[in-house]
């Protein structure tokens, strides 16, 4: 693939995810009033919707091909943010964010399937490759809520015109991105290894899934953020949230080249063993940690492992579609599983959880999931590699 291209695809992929971020904050103050738990359902049934649909829009991208898919997502998507502006019902809201998230799959299994094909055979191409993927996801994010932060001084976040605007000028980058198609039959393949992955990419999904919630977590426990509270703190600790989420991108593109070095599988291994203890101190201490600003430097540092994590399984992930020559249905079981976490991690641990064990219980949840269902796909990974060793 020439530059302009990749750069067509992580330019689309953020902006979907910028788009979306925007949307999480406007739902936020448009209707203020929702409890925690129905404002999760309706974040999540984007991400369920992304997940049921996500097998089935990888065998229409092995019939149709990319750029019919993107099209046909995007525009669609479009609608749906404009149409939610006017029906602000939490049924129609539900509704429509499903919808939204089968969009959100096909341009993911499209994309991704793309990134696959043209980093065959190249491992450090393909995790530089995976973490630009991830980076693109997370600094899209980071975009979203930087914008929300600037029109929220203007009052412009009610409704969700705004997201029909930046999926729009989507649609025109992807234009650049090159069509690929899969190879027609078998439409549906998989390969046995993708199994190893679940219990660890659903934890990580989970994750993501409550940091989805955090703009409705953060306004129950009282901080103040600009865009949800006009108060002098919010200033400050509005930037630090979007510098944090740049650190992020950045420090998933930083992860996929230590990865490259140290491998893929200890770069799991670390991130694996770090996670868990971050979480629960941040989930414990938060308070502490916010009214000492000197802590947050040791949480960065403990947080820095799981940066190895994204890049790592995803690039395990296009490692096991190499094998047989339809991607599409591969990269779909990705977001399905993607999907399934992140829809638990907003409804379960980050609405339910978090409504009725406040923070501490988010941290700690989050902890013992990622302790018991990493030690499976580490495990499974190790002797599978054993075996195609010794054979």
């Amino acid at each position: 693939m020439n530059l302009a291209g990749l750069i067509a695809i992580y330019v689309t992929v953020a902006l979907i995810r910028a788009s979306n971020a925007i949307f999480i904050v406007s739902l936020t103050l448009t209707l203020p009033q929702l409890e925690p738990e129905m404002h999760g359902l309706i974040l999540a049934s984007y991400s369920i919707a992304e997940a049921l649909s996500g097998v089935i829009v990888g065998g229409f991208y092995e019939m149709i091909g990319s750029r019919a898919l993107l099209s046909i997502a995007i525009i669609v998507l479009i609608a749906s943010y404009i149409t939610m502006s006017y029906y602000l019902n939490p049924i129609h809201l539900i509704l429509l964010n499903s919808l939204a998230g089968v969009c959100a799959a096909i341009i993911l299994v499209s994309t991704l399937s793309i990134l696959g094909e043209e980093t065959r055979g190249r491992f450090k191409g393909r995790l530089i490759g995976s973490g630009g993927f991830e980076a693109s996801n997370i600094g899209g994010y980071a975009l979203g809520f930087m914008i929300a932060l600037i029109l929220e001084l203007f009052d412009l976040l009610r409704g969700f015109i705004i997201p029909a605007l930046l999926v729009s000028l989507a649609f025109i980058v992807s234009i650049i991105i090159p069509n690929y198609r899969g190879y027609g039959s078998p439409i549906y393949v998989y390969d046995r290894r993708l199994l190893n992955l679940l219990p660890l990419w659903f934890s990580l999904a989970s994750l993501i899934g409550v940091a989805f919630m955090s703009p409705k977590i953060i306004s129950e426990v009282g901080i103040a953020v600009s865009f949800l509270n006009n108060t002098s703190l919010g200033g400050l600790i509005s930037p630090l949230m979007i510098i944090g989420l740049i650190s992020v991108a950045v420090g998933l593109l930083v992860g996929s080249y230590i990865a490259s070095i140290i491998g893929k599988y200890n770069a799991l291994l670390l991130g694996s063993i770090f996670t868990p203890i971050t979480l629960a101190i941040a989930g414990l201490y938060y308070e502490e940690i916010l009214g000492r600003p000197i802590y947050i430097p040791l949480i960065a540092i403990l947080a820095v492992p799981i940066m190895l994590l994204p890049p790592s399984l995803l690039a395990y992930l296009i490692d096991y579609t190499d094998k047989f020559k339809a991607r599409g249905s591969s990269m779909g079981f990705y977001v399905t599983i993607l999907g399934l976490g992140i829809g638990f991690g907003e409804y379960i641990i980050g609405g339910y959880i978090f409504q009725n064990l406040g923070l501490g219980g988010v941290g700690l949840s989050l902890a013992l999931m990622f302790t018991i269902l990493a030690i499976p796909t580490l495990y499974m990974i190790r002797l599978d590699e054993a075996k195609r060793i010794s054979s």
